[in-house]
């Protein structure tokens, strides 16, 4: 796997890179009226100016925004998530959220932890699970983004992800992010379903030509898959048991792949598959279901393969090993 490279943390609000020890610390409230803020470089033995411990997070000195101090010293990584209104892109990462962290993944990964991040990150965490459990996300997400800390085995380094799926997020994170997720739903509307305009985005944002191919990794997910059950085949590679391994399973992936571009060319999104190619050195599809069928009367969503586009852009970042059927391909 791959050594994360150190460099200049983006704050998550406002965008701005700011060396970690610029950032400023806050005196804790014990401090009361006196409380002041304060460089990072300037904190002494780990204590404020009143000799007290101070307060754990950061603060952004552009924008004056809280930020958990695991994102700033870490090494986050950025995934812009698009699709149009009503693509499933929200209840697809809240749904991920939701099932990484109730240990779904624990037979594949044994001891992964997900934790979020930050008092904004928490509050829609927590918002988004209510609303998940009742099978649809009936708001509008905010600028900001949604941050977690992911260790795939215990005592392992964390893997820091800011998520951005709202509109202006995904325009102001662009520049530096490290992957792409476009969330599309099935039917038979012909059209693209955006891959033009991130793709026009995406090389505005990081000043490329416009025949440039792009190097982000781009997971294409088709979602609600369980509006469409009875048409898929039950031989399917949707459907089949997913592998148990501690990592990322390639053959798997490459089925799923092929047989999501053929249910997207039956639905008239061939633009979508030749955009996705022309323009992208990695991409790969997924099909998904976040709320699952309750047709059997459960109460509780039941998620269906929310997880392999993460999976999948973890081994990109290097993060998890992969490998080719039974044997893991060299990293």
């Amino acid at each position: 796997m791959h050594a994360p490279t150190r460099r200049v943390p983006v704050c998550p609000y406002c965008h701005t890179r700011t060396p970690a020890k610029a950032y400023l610390r806050q005196c804790a409230s014990r401090c009361g009226e006196t409380g002041v803020e304060f460089p990072v470089s300037a904190a002494r033995k780990g204590e404020c100016p009143h000799g007290r411990a101070p307060m754990a997070r950061r603060v952004c000195p552009a924008c004056g925004q809280a930020v958990p101090r695991e994102y700033v010293e870490g090494h986050p990584k950025v995934v812009a998530v698009a699709g149009a209104a009503g693509s499933g892109k929200s209840t697809w990462l809240a749904s991920l959220i939701r099932s990484v962290a109730k240990g779904h993944l624990d037979n594949r990964f044994p001891g992964m932890s997900l934790d979020v991040l930050g008092e904004k990150s928490r509050l829609r965490h927590e918002r988004d699970r209510v609303l998940v459990s009742e099978t649809v996300l009936h708001r509008t997400t905010g600028p900001e983004p949604l941050l977690v800390s992911l260790r795939i085995r215990p005592r392992a380094r964390a893997v820091l992800i800011a998520f951005y799926d709202s509109a202006d997020g995904i325009a102001e994170s662009l520049a530096h992010a490290d992957g792409l997720v476009l969330a599309v739903e099935p039917g038979t509307a012909p059209g693209d379903a955006g891959i033009a305009r991130l793709t026009d985005a995406v090389h505005a944002a990081r000043g490329l030509r416009p025949d440039h191919r792009i190097s982000l990794p781009l997971a294409v997910i088709l979602t609600k898959l369980d509006t469409v059950w009875d048409m898929v085949d039950p031989g399917s590679p949707l459907l089949r048991p997913v592998p148990r391994t501690g990592g990322y399973v390639v053959s798997d992936g490459v089925d799923v792949h092929h047989e999501t571009t053929a249910w997207l060319g039956c639905w008239n999104k061939a633009d979508l598959i030749r955009g996705a190619h022309t323009a992208f050195r990695r991409h790969r599809c997924f099909a998904v279901t976040a709320l699952g069928d309750r047709a059997d009367g459960r109460r509780e969503p039941v998620p269906y393969r929310v997880e392999d586009p993460l999976l999948w852009l973890l081994a990109e970042f290097g993060a998890i090993p992969t490998f080719r059927g039974a044997e893991r391909t060299p990293s």
